[in-house]
């Protein structure tokens, strides 16, 4: 997921396309991985979760591979499209097992599994550095590969976990009357704002920090956003056992607006504002995800999907926009929207504690 940013770049120069087309590089494959996960995660309870991971993860290698030799900026967005549908079928199962096996530490073991989510997307900004010095960028695509088909033939092999046989089926109907309970949707709608502040960041640092600095320092820059996440997701791991999850991601919030502002309007700080963000915006989702299982833990599949694809629907839509007004009026201007989607997370996080909890 973190090798798309890093690469806007190179797809422009190889493609030229402009920032408009730009924009839909991550959110084509994102969109992918909501549908996937808002359908695989409706039938968790019905499904063998075990197999249909495997099948997801062979589907990954095989488009990934596909990527490496993309002729066409159209061809190459058809192909994220498939690799996030892919990896949406894997998503829609692998927090609902967690939850089973950890039924009793279940906001921990997610802000655990989410900090171990961070080792791989801060490694992606600098292996693109390491690709690009020495071969073709398209060949990023291919180091995957090997990592998907072992992991294919490791699910495979490993026994299902305990715990699953609680998970229950949900159909469109009950999820529509789950959504409409107000603690479950408010933290939907808090999430999409979450998913917003990454997006932006996600799909435009690398290129927006072109202004001031190189593609190789802006790659950097944005795995430091990315290694905050390790030690502020085990941080939250320790901490959200012992604090009330809403406003933990109220103080988070908060305190990210600073850190935001040297990130983006302070370029000569951006090394302190980068990794402070990262540090404070990594514990917004794990801490929004496991308040809302806990509305209702025996939907944690259905719930799950649609925390996720809230979150993705954020990633997904806030790139879009920034390109277009990237289009319009400059990144410089367009960066500025992330300020506005942080502080709307703020405000909803402070009126759901005051008025729905």
């Amino acid at each position: 997921m973190q090798i798309r940013g890093p690469l806007l770049p190179l797809i422009q120069a190889t493609f030229s396309v402009s920032e408009s087309v730009l924009g839909l590089v991550g959110p084509t494959a994102t969109a992918g991985t909501l549908v996937a996960i808002l359908v695989g995660g409706l039938r968790a309870g019905s499904v063998d979760m075990k197999w249909f991971m495997a099948v997801a993860l062979a589907a990954a290698a095989i488009v990934t591979a596909g990527l490496a030799y993309a002729p066409t900026i159209g061809i190459m967005l058809a192909l994220f499209g498939l690799q996030g549908l892919s990896f949406g079928l894997f998503r829609a199962f692998d927090r609902p097992i967690l939850g089973h096996m950890f039924p009793e530490s279940r906001s921990r073991v997610f802000s655990y599994y989410a900090a171990v989510w961070a080792v791989g997307a801060a490694t992606g900004p600098l292996l693109t550095n390491i690709v690009i010095s020495r071969a073709p960028w398209q060949s990023i695509f291919l180091l995957f590969v090997p990592g998907l088909l072992g992991f294919m033939v490791l699910s495979i092999r490993l026994d299902e976990p305990p715990g699953l046989s609680v998970e229950q089926p949900l159909h469109r109907a009950e999820l529509s009357q789950l959504l409409r309970q107000p603690g479950v949707l408010s933290i939907v709608l808090l999430v999409i704002l979450s998913g917003g502040v990454e997006g932006i960041i996600y799909a435009w640092y690398p290129y927006f920090s072109q202004r001031f600095a190189s593609i190789e320092t802006g790659n950097t820059l944005l795995s430091l956003y990315l290694i905050a996440y390790i030690p502020g997701r085990i941080l939250v791991g320790t901490l959200i056992e012992y604090v009330e999850n809403l406003r933990f991601v109220l103080v988070l919030s908060l305190l990210a607006l600073p850190a935001l502002y040297l990130a983006i309007l302070r370029p000569e700080l951006a090394f302190v504002g980068i990794p402070a963000s990262g540090l404070l915006i990594s514990g917004v989702f794990p801490a929004l995800l496991a308040h809302g299982v806990d509305q209702a833990p025996e939907y944690s599949g259905p719930i799950n999907s649609a925390a996720t694809a809230a979150s993705m629907a954020g990633v997904t839509v806030s790139p879009i926009v920034v390109g277009v007004l990237a289009s319009l009026y400059g990144i410089a201007t367009a960066m500025l929207t992330i300020f506005l989607v942080a502080g709307l997370l703020a405000l909803g996080c402070g009126f759901t504690i005051a008025v729905v909890d």
